[in-house]
């Protein structure tokens, strides 16, 4: 719902690459998911968008660039000035921990609209069962949604649910 309510508002999906550092950090962490959390509502709050509607999880692929944590979401970007977005991907790469190498720089943090949020919630779930072993999580811990995003995707549900009955 979070992903359906993110494409409706013409809102933005997100990839973002961790520093080794913070990488680290989570892999050894009893709570990684509220680690994360607290650290991504710091660096928004510095920049005054600490009620951007957002959603999460964490995913370790295996792949070219070594298994590594990385996080996928959505951001309701939608009303944001170019600045505002500017400061949104600062705040994701201070909370990601400026990543080098093959993942940093122009990599480290991907941004784009949501066009099919079906696609991009498949795309999400495809390594929860691998992520969830490495970090010794249950899956439903690999997401995070702030309060913002939890109330617009429960608007966003509650209208497909009340269109869903009329159409009965």
């Amino acid at each position: 719902m979070a992903a359906a309510h993110t494409e409706a508002v013409g809102g933005s999906a997100f990839s973002l690459n961790l520093g080794l550092k913070r990488e680290r950090m989570l892999l050894s962490a009893d709570d990684p998911r509220t680690r994360m959390r607290k650290n991504l509502d710091k660096h928004l709050r510095a920049v005054g968008l600490e009620h951007l509607p957002l959603a999460w999880l964490f995913e370790l692929t295996p792949g070219k660039d070594g298994n590594r944590l990385h996080l996928h979401g959505v951001v309701d970007t939608s009303g944001l000035a170019d600045a505002d977005i500017s400061r949104l991907e600062a705040a994701l790469i201070k909370a990601a921990g400026v990543a080098s190498h093959a993942i940093g720089g122009e990599r480290q943090l991907d941004i784009r609209p949501v066009y099919y949020a079906a696609g991009w919630v498949d795309y999400l779930l495809k390594n929860t069962r691998r992520t969830a072993a490495t970090l010794r999580l249950d899956q439903d811990k690999l997401f995070s949604l702030n309060h913002t995003m939890t109330r617009r995707a429960q608007d966003t549900y509650d209208a497909a649910r009340l269109a869903a009955k009329r159409k009965s």
